[in-house]
């Protein structure tokens, strides 16, 4: 008002109010202003308030295909670690939380914003986003956790056979080298070999069967 100038902002526009340029004398910088940075200030908070729109419907989007029981929950994932991304990106990149050292400047900028329900919308974007991200961890973990599993399986599977072969082998087993003209050439039953087969193969196979059913009870009591 000092300087003879009022401003006005809503969400869809912006205006100033002022005398004639030969009224206005040393101070038509003020318009310079209006047509520079305040038109910059309010194009940068239109595309911040569109970005935000769209990201909350992209949101939505992906909220719902968790209900899709067709689709896949590694395509999920990757929905949700790009849209958190992106979102990373406009949040480094274009929502600014000041944009100039002026003071009139700042003022403006807030007030635009204020207008335009970014801070709020914002932050319950990045709640929104943030359980998304969450939940995509979650089904990593689960993940990792059931790779994890069929791994120890496969490790304990072989525990059996590894201890009866160390066990016997020393004592029953001839040298690799000898193993063709001792067991084909000889003509000889070679009984202890086979029995140490035998006992290898069914242990393996009784392993793996407790293993299975272990796993399995321990799934269902989950479910």
């Amino acid at each position: 008002v000092e300087w003879g100038t009022l401003y006005g902002f809503s969400r869809y526009s912006s205006v100033m109010l002022t005398n004639s340029f030969s009224d206005l004398g040393s101070s038509t910088f003020l318009v310079r202003h209006l047509q520079t940075i305040y038109y910059k200030m309010a194009e940068l908070c239109l595309l911040q308030r569109a970005t935000v729109l769209s990201y909350s419907d992209e949101v939505t989007h992906v909220s719902n295909l968790l209900d899709d029981q067709k689709r896949k929950e590694s395509e999920i994932v990757k929905k949700i670690s790009e849209l958190y991304k992106h979102y990373i990106l406009f949040v480094n990149k274009i929502y600014f939380r000041e944009v100039t050292a002026q003071e009139q400047g700042i003022e403006m900028y807030n007030m635009m914003q204020g207008i335009m329900r970014l801070p709020s919308d914002v932050k319950d974007l990045d709640g929104e986003i943030g359980e998304l991200n969450q939940f995509a961890s979650i089904i990593l973990e689960q993940k990792q956790t059931s790779q994890t599993t069929k791994l120890t399986k496969l490790a304990t599977l072989f525990v059996i056979p590894t201890l009866l072969a160390s066990l016997l082998g020393m004592n029953v087993l001839p040298n690799f080298v000898d193993i063709p003209e001792y067991l084909i050439f000889s003509g000889k039953l070679v009984l202890p070999f086979w029995i140490s087969i035998g006992l290898i193969t069914g242990c393996t196979a009784v392993g793996y069967w407790l293993i299975n059913k272990l796993w399995l009870n321990k799934k269902n009591k989950s479910e």
